[in-house]
């Protein structure tokens, strides 16, 4: 993309330049395309010192995602046996109310026979007061009669059926007395029995509803605190998502950002001349220089770079390594090759016969660039050689090319 927009650069100020000539009838050289900014190991030093920031960064936020995603996991893994110990918890209360309302039935029904038992308990109260009564009569009548005692009775009989209508009266008296202090006897004795059971019944009643009561209110506690836990659990779990997800975010954007560093960091390294001596344009057999830097009486113009004469067809060489911002042709310069070195240093090399690069090739020192020739504003077969400063032409063989020993 740089190399087309300083390509599109150099297509616009050669137009200007073209008119320049033109107006002037001049064969001036045309300006070179805008480049890079001069730059230092001290600005990449800086982009690496910004870089190794962001890594870092970086770096903690993906520990902070791998921390995020074990809670995460933790969270599930606990959630799920929450949810599984909530569903045991379910069906617990869910016997538990099957048995409360079993034993409500049983209540009920133990209610209904302690009701029975009590009006059994009436009843028997009631014949025990009869016959408790009957008892007395019985003895009240013996003290009326002067406390006659039985065998007073039988031995004050006048004749032997006297004797034996004595002795049966005697023995029904005796019978009666008998039966009736054993119902009354028997009738206690019941009634003692059933008050017990009526006591037991009522016992057991209330123990299983209190046992009952206090499991389903156990139950009911946990069903609660695993509510919560639950709830508890969800809110981390949803914590932990959304943090991810910013961790996700920032994590992508500092990636961007990294990756955007990374492209300035090399662009910063192609920009850096990397110094010393070019070599000479050319085969050093080569070493004459027909027309050097500076005013010209002969076209009235500035001549901005070095002539080299050489054989027609004969290899133009890269003076150092470089990227091609521009190859192709322009009617002053006929067919050339602009060269960026980096650091606002750039090279130029016109009125070739061919050209064998293309603009956005990468070339060492002393590739093949182009073959001489003399196309364009010429008037014979050399080398136009420049050399520019950030944009600005310099001499070459200021501090830049060394001029061959003929």
């Amino acid at each position: 993309m740089k190399n087309k927009v300083s390509r599109g650069r150099g297509w616009r100020i050669l137009a200007i330049l073209l008119l320049a000539v033109i107006t002037l009838g001049s064969a001036a050289a045309p300006a070179l395309p805008a480049l890079y900014a001069k730059v230092t190991m001290e600005d990449v030093e800086k982009t690496d010192a910004a870089i190794k920031k962001l890594e870092d960064k970086l770096a903690k936020i993906q520990s902070d995602k791998k921390d995020l995603n074990k809670k995460i996991s933790q969270a599930k893994d606990t959630l799920e046996d929450q949810l599984e110990y909530k569903s045991y918890l379910d069906r617990q209360l869910k016997l538990t109310q099957d048995d409360i309302d079993t034993t409500t039935a049983l209540i009920i029904e133990y209610g209904n026979l302690i009701h029975e038992y009590e009006d059994e308990i009436a009843r028997l109260e009631q014949e025990v007061t009869d016959n408790y009564e009957i008892v007395k009569q019985i003895l009240r009548q013996t003290q009326m009669e002067g406390n006659v005692s039985y065998l007073a009775m039988l031995l004050t009989a006048d004749s032997f059926t006297e004797f034996l209508v004595s002795a049966e009266r005697v023995s029904c008296m005796l019978d009666y007395e008998m039966k009736s202090m054993q119902n009354l006897n028997s009738q206690a004795e019941q009634l003692k029995v059933l008050s017990a059971k009526t006591q037991e019944v009522k016992q057991y009643n209330d123990s299983l509803a209190a046992q009952l009561s206090e499991k389903q209110i156990e139950l009911a506690n946990s069903a609660t605190q695993n509510a919560k836990y639950i709830l508890q659990l969800e809110s981390t779990k949803a914590a932990a998502e959304k943090n991810l997800k910013r961790k996700i975010a920032e994590e992508d954007a500092l990636d961007k950002e990294i990756e955007e560093l990374l492209v300035e960091r090399q662009r910063q390294l192609n920009s850096i001349y990397a110094g010393g001596v070019m070599i000479w344009p050319c085969d050093t057999k080569y070493s004459r220089i027909s027309r050097g830097v500076g005013w010209s009486n002969f076209d009235n113009a500035y001549h901005r770079g070095i002539d080299i004469p050489l054989s027609y067809g004969a290899d133009v060489l890269a003076a150092t390594d470089g990227t091609v911002v521009s190859a192709t042709y322009h009617s002053s310069y006929g067919y050339y090759v602009l060269i960026d070195h980096g650091g606002g240093i750039a090279t130029l090399y016109a009125h070739n016969s061919k050209l064998t690069v293309s603009a956005g090739d990468k070339v060492k020192c002393g590739d093949v660039i182009g073959k001489a020739g003399s196309t364009g504003n010429s008037t014979g077969n050399h080398i136009h050689f420049e050399v520019r400063v950030d944009g600005k032409c310099v001499d070459p063989l200021d501090k830049f090319v060394k001029q061959p020993v003929e």
